[in-house]
């Protein structure tokens, strides 16, 4: 089996990408230990690959659509995206993700948005705007999460 680029391995994690058979492969010891940011966003290093593989170029951004037009939310790391990709999806957005998001540009020069996730990570006081959500938070459950996962 060919890994082209990327193979990790490290507590209990091994993940894995197949570059010729455009498969991406993760194993954990224990599913149920998983830091809330490993499990709303797994494998991000394979996956970034596998992406730009395809032809899409990762994003640090939040990307909400509605009727096939979408907008990136940019913003430096603690600046607010989630709380604001999250008010959009409960106004009625698509919403694709809060943080990592594809970009692939067509031949006839379309933008064409991917969502890396299903899952948002939010902070407390963020969360705190959004009453709607607490039925489907996951709180942090250890000292590396600092957020909930929506």
């Amino acid at each position: 089996m060919y890994f082209g680029a990327h193979v990790s391995a490290a507590g209990g994690i091994s993940n894995a990408i197949d570059r010729v058979a455009k498969q991406l492969f993760t194993w954990r010891a224990d599913g149920n230990d998983q830091a809330l940011y490993e499990r709303a966003k797994p494998f991000p290093n394979e996956l970034e690959v596998w992406y730009r593989d395809q032809g899409v170029q990762q994003l640090h951004a939040g990307l909400v659509a509605r009727e096939g037009k979408g907008v990136l939310i940019i913003g430096k790391s603690g600046s607010g995206n989630s709380p604001c990709t999250m008010a959009c999806a409960l106004e009625g957005f698509g919403d694709l993700g809060d943080d990592h998001n594809g970009l692939e540009m067509t031949r006839q020069g379309r933008c064409i948005g991917h969502s890396f996730y299903n899952a948002a990570r939010i902070g407390p006081g963020h969360l705190a705007h959004f009453p709607e959500l607490r039925a489907h938070e996951v709180p942090p459950h250890n000292q590396y999460d600092h957020k909930s996962l929506v």
